[in-house]
């Protein structure tokens, strides 16, 4: 029969093993680790931001930056929209270097956004809601109709003076 003869390890005394137990054990827990921080769900490798959560004048702009600096900064980058949260129709709107894009011409609703690099495809930027609500259209004829009376006032006005000099 063969019995395993303890080993010392930082001053006490292990198994064989136990000893192989915990360099397994060791082995997976750096696997998992390693395997969270690629996929993203522990910190994501890029942080996405918008300058507005609603967007009323037709236009807003989202950015992304690394979330910790990589060895190199640079890359291509791919950036997804949805109108469901689980990005089940999602539709790829850019894929360059850039860290920025201006979206415009979308319809009212909320849409979803978020971004990737091309390096760790599997890792998703944090995700980011805007909503898209245009001003009425009752409120663009009113400003167009005040325009017209100050236009229509202000030339009344220039025809008046020239006609008394």
């Amino acid at each position: 029969m063969f019995y395993a003869r303890p080993q010392s390890v930082c001053g006490g005394s292990i198994s064989r093993e136990s000893g192989r137990f915990l360099i397994c054990a060791f082995g997976a827990a750096v696997f998992f680790l390693s395997l969270t921080a690629v996929a993203g769900s522990g910190s994501p490798l890029l942080a996405l931001s918008s300058d507005s959560d609603t967007a009323s004048a037709g236009y807003y702009r989202l950015e992304w930056k690394w979330a910790a600096a990589p060895a190199e900064p640079g890359g291509d980058f791919e950036l997804q929209e949805s109108t469901q949260t689980d990005f089940s129709d999602a539709a790829a709107l850019y894929r360059g270097p850039d860290l920025a894009t201006v979206i415009s011409g979308r319809r009212d609703g909320r849409r979803y956004y978020r971004v990737r690099s091309q390096r760790s495809p599997a890792a998703w930027s944090n995700t980011v809601a805007v909503t898209t609500a245009h001003h009425p259209l009752s409120r663009a004829l009113a400003f167009f109709a005040a325009g017209a009376v100050v236009f229509a006032l202000t030339l009344a006005m220039i025809l008046r003076g020239s006609k008394q000099q």
